[in-house]
């Protein structure tokens, strides 16, 4: 029977611990430095270690900015003001947000995905009386990080239709 090497720790090399940490999912420049930085990676390490990761194509914030605002925008039909957050607290510049959420969101995309949602939510909501179930709407929609006029327009449909159904 052949015995197993011995095993060491986790990876010391900063360059290692990023790309491990790559290969799981996609993160942000600002993502794996504050998870280099975490792991007792020196500050000049770390940068270091993002250049080499950017010059090979493996971090590129915009393409990351793109995929996800497409991803949780269209895919799981958030809002864009809730992806513009996301992306905000991944560390992602304003710039580069507002540019992948302008190209995820095209004309009228909001509207299409607040109203799928409002038409999901609805049945949840049904049995409440009326003005509750659509304060309850606009507050989910909202949540969701659709703005408050596309929120209000489709309250302004709802509160004459008797029931929210697909179009």
């Amino acid at each position: 029977m052949q015995r197993k090497p011995p095993t060491t720790g986790p990876p010391s090399d900063p360059l290692e611990i990023a790309l491990r940490l790559l290969a799981i999912r996609a993160r942000s420049a600002a993502e794996v430095r504050r998870a280099l930085r975490r792991r007792g990676v020196p500050a000049a390490a770390a940068d270091e270690t993002l250049v080499i990761l950017t010059r090979r194509g493996y971090l590129d914030d915009a393409a990351f900015a793109a995929a996800y605002a497409e991803s949780r925008g269209v895919d799981r039909r958030l809002g864009p003001r809730r992806v513009a957050a996301d992306l905000g607290s991944r560390g992602v510049s304003r710039e580069v947000t507002e540019a992948a959420v302008r190209a995820a969101f095209g004309p009228g995309a909001e509207r299409r995905l607040a109203e799928a949602a409002a038409v999901r939510k609805w049945p949840g909501l049904a049995r409440h009386p009326r003005p509750v179930a659509l304060r309850r709407l606009a507050a989910h929609l909202s949540r969701q990080g659709f703005s408050t006029e596309v929120v209000a327009a489709i309250l302004r449909e709802r509160s004459g239709a008797g029931e929210v159904e697909p179009h």
